[in-house]
């Protein structure tokens, strides 16, 4: 609500929620990796981004403005009901989203966002996922669509504080080394 986050290397997984950014404030999100898969004690049920200028409250809506800028990040979810990972809603007129080279599962792109270079129902190829046994990593594989398609940005390090490509790094939270 009208806050205000950096948010850079970071990695929001099977949180329920998601990321929910509502009643409008400042955003930036660079390298994040947002992704939800249901399982025995999580149903994913819920966007993994929710994007809103607005919050309804009874019969009232408050609306404040809002800037939010992804860079590099990458929004999956699966074995849910969700159709569209990433949402967005606008009320007010003060109001800038921009996607820019990410990654998500969508039917529907947002609505009344700046997207580029948007990459749109392509499997992450994450390294390892096995839903029964409660084992998620969230690499990327060889092979993957998201290795080399970010842009450069001003970080150096991945969350495992391993080396980042200068020139095309990698999309999500973690930068692919190579052996």
């Amino acid at each position: 609500l009208q806050s205000e986050v950096v948010a850079e290397n970071c990695l929001f997984s099977n949180c329920g929620k998601g990321i929910i950014l509502a009643l409008g404030g400042r955003y930036q999100f660079t390298h994040c990796t947002g992704v939800a898969y249901s399982n025995p004690y999580f149903d994913h049920k819920d966007p993994v981004v929710q994007v809103y200028d607005f919050l309804k409250t009874s019969n009232t809506v408050l609306i404040s403005p809002l800037i939010a800028q992804f860079t590099n990040c990458l929004f999956w979810g699966e074995n849910g009901i969700v159709e569209n990972e990433v949402v967005t809603g606008k009320q007010g007129n003060d109001y800038l989203v921009t996607f820019t080279n990410c990654l998500w599962k969508a039917k529907v792109n947002p609505a009344n966002s700046t997207l580029q270079n948007i990459l749109v129902n392509q499997t992450p190829a994450f390294d390892s996922i096995n839903i029964q046994e409660r084992y998620f990593n969230f690499r990327l594989r060889a092979g993957s669509p998201a290795l080399n398609k970010g842009i450069p940005t001003a970080l150096e390090r991945d969350l495992d504080g391993l080396p980042r490509s200068v020139e095309l790094p990698d999309l999500g939270c973690y930068e692919r080394q190579l052996p």
